[in-house]
């Protein structure tokens, strides 16, 4: 009798996990029988995968590989399952690798013009977001005006993929990596080393430095792009520690630079520089919706000056006290018809700081005049229609949009030492006017409130900011600096030299 239980158990088992695999999409009727050769079952392939196959090691597809589920995760192995099944029903959701991630190189299609030195560019991810959007406009930069052939490799994929594919040579993006994934690291930068020989690579935010680490262990000149205050890489430490092997490191701002200094005393050692960004161009979307007169005109809604901030929902971007710097000015000057317009995503914690936002904007009696609008993939007409830019962050080194207004001639009032733009328009004498004390929000407020009275006043500082802009937000001479560092780098570790 128990000889028959097992019997339908096993039965039961097989049919069950041949439906999950079947179901999945993953297997691939030819490339399981160019594994078998002349051996090939009579029956059906996937019971013979399920039954047999995934007991010799033989793959479903080039989706998935038993052997490297089996070793990888041991936990998985020990319970006796079908590997594959598991993977489908359990893996894909808890994050497991179906296959090693290096598999990523040997499928990446070889698109290389050997007559050019080849870049390559670590991102972090390929989203709609600020270091992603700069790491998309330096290498456009140096594929276009110093044709190299430009390799990028992100450690997660996002909704600018698509144009990442059509402007670079090769992209590789994978499905996300742990930062102490030590060995998944050191295996990407030898298979990326052994196929594309790059002269040397550009590491775009502080996230990717630690496979940036890897490429340097292994002799490639590294240029690491700090982004990031360290105050907030701080619970990164182990990230940050890897700042300090890397051959270069490239800073916003002096007041991002000492942040770092301040918190990892050894990269005073490094050799390091502080080039500001250029003006990033924005990957426009297709089928994007466009915002025309009658548009701006909603946005404006009938206000005398209007005032915008741009960014994730966060504490860290001091959106508390772009309400707050709202409910000043309405208070100190009751007969200017002000609007505050906040255009942001809200992601995990954000949805709670929304709430409290929401309830800050009620008890201060400014629900007529503030406002929360999702955001958008093009900023246009938001810029076109604002009258000033509020970079309320508390700490923020030197976000695009914050570049993007500044070129457009739109005054910006920031907090001093909380941003890199705060320290770039302090040389300037009117636009240094721009610059509060640190979260002060009523001396914000009444600035808003002189350019919203002032004209005079006001034109001056939309001269200032083209000053600015003219003068620091160059994307060209940007790259150029990288690049003259690169060379400079690779130059210096030559045999010849």
């Amino acid at each position: 009798m128990n000889e028959i239980v097992n019997l339908l158990r096993k039965r039961i088992s097989l049919w069950k996990h041949t439906r999950i695999v079947r179901q999945s999409g993953i297997f691939d009727d030819g490339y399981y029988l160019a594994q078998l050769g002349e051996r090939g079952p009579p029956g059906d392939l996937i019971t013979h995968y399920v039954s047999v196959g995934e007991k010799l090691g033989l793959r479903p597809s080039k989706k998935f590989d038993p052997s490297f589920y089996g070793s990888r995760y041991p936990d998985v192995a020990s319970s006796g399952r079908n590997l594959l099944s598991h993977f489908v029903t359990h893996g894909v959701q808890e994050g497991r690798l179906g296959r090693p991630q290096t598999e990523e190189f040997e499928t990446a299609e070889v698109a290389l013009d050997q007559t050019k030195r080849t870049i390559l560019l670590l991102v972090h991810e390929l989203s709609r977001t600020g270091a992603p959007i700069l790491g998309w406009n330096i290498g456009r930069y140096l594929k276009k005006n110093f044709e190299y052939n430009i390799v990028v490799v992100s450690l997660s994929s996002g909704d600018l993929a698509d144009k990442f594919t059509d402007e670079f040579d090769i992209v590789i993006s994978f499905d996300g990596i742990s930062h102490n994934d030590e060995a998944q690291f050191q295996s990407i930068a030898k298979s990326a080393l052994s196929r594309f020989r790059p002269d040397y690579i550009l590491a775009n935010s502080i996230i990717t430095f630690p496979l940036a680490n890897e490429f340097f262990k292994l002799g490639v000149p590294v240029i690491g792009l700090v982004h990031e205050f360290a105050t907030f890489a701080i619970h990164m430490r182990e990230i940050a520690k890897t700042m300090q092997n890397l051959s270069e490191l490239v800073f916003p701002a002096e007041v991002v630079r000492r942040s770092s200094f301040e918190k990892f005393p050894s990269l005073k050692m490094r050799p390091s520089h502080i080039i500001a960004q250029g003006r990033s161009e924005v990957p426009h979307t297709k089928h994007a919706p466009k915002r025309g007169v009658s548009a701006l005109a909603e946005f404006r809604s009938g206000a005398d000056f209007v005032v915008i901030g741009v960014g994730t929902l966060e504490w860290r971007k001091g959106v508390d006290l772009f309400v707050s710097a709202a409910a000043t000015a309405k208070r100190k000057a009751p007969k200017i018809k002000l609007r505050f317009v906040w255009i942001g995503s809200v992601h995990g914690s954000g949805y709670e700081l929304k709430e409290f936002l929401n309830e800050q904007v009620a008890r201060s009696g400014v629900t007529e005049i503030v406002e929360f609008l999702e955001a958008v993939p093009d900023l246009d007409w938001a810029y076109a229609s604002a009258d000033a830019f509020f970079l309320s962050s508390r700490l923020d080194p030197l976000p695009n949009v914050s570049i993007e207004a500044v070129s457009r001639g739109l005054p910006l009032v920031c907090f001093e030492n909380g941003s890199g733009m705060a320290e770039i328009m302090s040389n300037d004498a009117d636009a240094k006017q721009l610059v509060v004390p640190y979260l002060d929000a009523s001396a914000a407020a009444d600035v808003f409130i002189r350019m919203a009275s002032d004209q005079l006043w006001m034109d001056r500082k939309k001269a200032a900011m083209e000053r600015v802009a003219n003068q620091r937000f160059d994307m060209k001479a940007y790259v150029t600096k990288l690049d003259v560092l690169g060379r400079s780098i690779t130059l210096a570790r030559s045999p010849s030299s």
